[in-house]
């Protein structure tokens, strides 16, 4: 039955475990939405909730140690999570520091109490397995739990635990093993629309368009020569694009702003272009957390991260996001990213994916897009024909205004004609001829008349050189 992906819904009846000597603090007041969710998962003894990002994922998990009275033990995915949690327990309950322990990679001492929270990294480590084992526990949280199909983490289901609660907002996997998330856990038992949580005021408001700049046409014929993977790099850190975050910071001067790369080194090159602070995967522990909480307390209102900050951190003053360079097609990763600036706030938030024109970069956002769009959420398409000082944020030679795009922009068939507009060709290279009927090893040749100008034709074997230097047409 879990090989077929249906879930074990087990009616027996639960193992009693020594209580846990907590409460939530009488100030504490539950977010919409909570109160439903902690129910459903009371009622069916274990499962999965699936509930957008920013609506309080870490405070159900305190909930729900403090409603079974259960100790309780907490895997999450980085170290920085972690500390969240233990913050939340010792801010909302009665808990009292020596009941709770934290074990991550920053952590020297590794040890285990009634309340434990560890990476899954951590976890799956001899010596700190070991120590889980000796533990009985009547609660197992699996944050971000999409993740726990992988070969390594899955590890971590061989804890026992009387009730285990898996929390996520992206229900989804590129491997398509997502309902092995519900057959390892337990059964989906809360998921309520996302559109219906915005109107309640459970999570902000959120507009979103997607920004399809140019490349240089010399980048273009680079592009098209390349493999796969330098394909994604050359669109991905496409020079026009500093034009356009540029732009768009000056627009929104004065909003908490998160930008995200993917590639280390654009993340660098933006924070470097624009000063603003950046958090990658080299920054140490402890300024990872100074500069989240700096952000958080409004001493600074742009951040640089990578890969290490899409996911599970709660910057709940965010307000405006910039995609710049997306994992791919993850759909999970694409909706973790966006989710941080889903935290409830007075006005709409803002979030921008910037593209390449005419590249697979199109096709990939495309498809990180898809779990937002069956969210409810409708993306307005706008082609960047701007000229921009990048030097400047603050302001620039001219600012052009965007130009809306058709509502078929994020179609196939709109990617193709855009592709083809932007070049100036057909699809198919008008200079090949076929082979020769006489010799059935002869290829197909591109022939270029005199005078016929360049062909920028990916396939073409006589692909023209263009005047002047990339740099020079991206300026």
């Amino acid at each position: 039955m879990i090989d077929k992906g249906y879930p074990v819904v087990d009616r027996g009846k639960f193992e009693e475990f020594e209580p846990l000597e907590i409460d939530m603090n009488d100030d504490f007041e539950p977010r919409v939405g909570q109160i439903e969710a902690l129910e459903s998962f009371m009622t069916a003894g274990s499962g999965v909730v699936v509930i957008p990002p920013g609506t309080g994922k870490t405070v159900l998990a305190v909930m729900a140690t403090a409603e079974l009275e259960a100790p309780t033990l907490i895997l999450t995915t980085k170290a920085e999570v972690v500390e969240q949690y233990r913050d939340e327990y010792l801010d909302k309950t009665s808990l009292s520091d020596r009941k709770i322990s934290v074990i991550h990679g920053g952590v020297s001492k590794k040890t285990v109490s009634p309340v434990t929270v560890t990476t899954y990294q951590s976890a799956t480590t001899r010596t700190v397995s070991r120590k889980l084992w000796d533990r009985e526990w009547g609660l197992m949280v699996l944050d971000e739990a999409q993740h726990i199909p992988s070969d390594v983490w899955r590890r971590v289901i061989d804890f026992q635990a009387t009730r285990r609660l898996g929390t996520t907002a992206t229900a989804v996997r590129e491997d398509k093993k997502q309902k092995e998330i519900f057959s390892l856990i337990g059964p989906l038992v809360y998921a309520p629309s996302w559109k219906k949580m915005e109107n309640r005021g459970a999570i902000a408001k959120a507009e979103t368009e997607v920004l399809l700049v140019p490349m240089a046409k010399s980048r273009f014929k680079r592009y098209h020569q390349a493999d796969k993977r330098k394909k994604y790099e050359l669109a991905s850190s496409n020079p026009k694009k500093f034009e356009v975050i540029g732009h768009l910071l000056k627009k929104h001067k004065g909003r908490k702003t998160l930008i995200h790369a993917y590639y280390v080194d654009l993340a660098k090159e933006v924070s470097r272009r624009f000063d603003i602070p950046i958090v990658y995967g080299e920054t140490p522990q402890s300024k990872r957390r100074e500069l989240y909480d700096v952000f958080r307390e409004d001493e600074i209102d742009r951040l640089v991260v990578t890969e290490v900050g899409s996911e599970g951190i709660d910057l709940p003053s965010a307000e405006l996001e910039l995609e710049i360079c997306g994992l791919y097609g993850s759909r999970m990763k694409g909706t973790q990213f966006f989710g941080r600036i889903l935290r409830p706030k007075e006005e709409p938030a803002k979030f921008y994916d910037i593209v390449s024109k005419g590249t697979m970069e199109e096709e990939k956002a495309e498809r990180r897009r898809e779990y937002l769009v069956s969210r409810g959420y409708e993306f307005h398409f706008s082609d960047w024909e701007g000229g921009y000082d990048t030097e400047d944020a603050g302001g620039g030679k001219r600012d052009q205004p965007l130009k809306p795009g058709g509502p078929n922009m994020n179609s196939s068939e709109g990617f193709q004609e855009r592709l083809k507009r932007y070049l100036g060709i057909a699809a198919d290279c008008p200079h090949k001829k076929s082979p020769s009927r006489t010799s059935s090893k002869e290829k197909a040749s591109c022939e270029h008349p005199r005078g016929s100008g360049t062909c920028h034709v990916g396939d073409c074997p006589r692909l023209g050189k263009q005047k002047g230097s990339e740099d020079q047409e991206a300026r």
